[in-house]
C-alpha cells in the first residue's frame, strides 16, 4: 500500500514520529512525552486524528481530503492546514523526516 507518494508527504518528505517520543492514546487525546527533554504534549480533537494518520503512514493526499471533509473547506485551505501542523511538529521535534521509529503506548 506505501509507494512512492506515501504520506505523509510535505515538501517531499515522508515523517515519522521523533525516536525520542513516546506516545500514547486515550480518551480522544495523545499524549506526547519527550523524557530526555523534560517535555509533554497532549493533542485533541484534529491534531490528535492527524497525529493518528501521520503514524499510521497514510498518504499526504488522503490525510488532506480527511481534513477537508472535517473542516468543510477546500483542499487548498487543509492543505495549508496540514502543512502548518507538520512544520510545527517538526519545529518542536515530534516529528521528525522518515527512517526513525516511534514508540506508542499501544499494543
Amino acid at each position: 500500500m506505501i509507494d512512492q507518494a506515501a504520506a505523509p508527504v510535505a515538501q517531499g518528505e515522508v515523517y515519522r514520529c521523533a525516536p525520542d517520543v513516546l506516545w500514547m492514546r486515550d480518551a480522544g487525546r495523545v499524549f506526547l512525552i519527550a523524557p530526555q527533554r523534560g517535555q509533554a504534549w497532549s493533542l485533541a480533537e484534529l491534531d490528535a486524528a492527524i497525529w493518528d494518520w501521520v503514524v499510521l503512514d497514510y498518504r499526504y493526499l488522503e490525510i488532506v481530503h480527511f481534513i477537508s471533509l472535517i473542516l468543510r473547506t477546500s483542499p487548498e485551505q487543509a492543505k495549508k492546514r496540514l502543512d502548518a501542523t507538520l512544520h510545527r511538529w517538526v519545529n518542536t521535534g515530534l516529528i521528525e523526516a522518515a527512517g526513525a521509529t516511534c514508540r506508542s503506548g499501544e499494543s
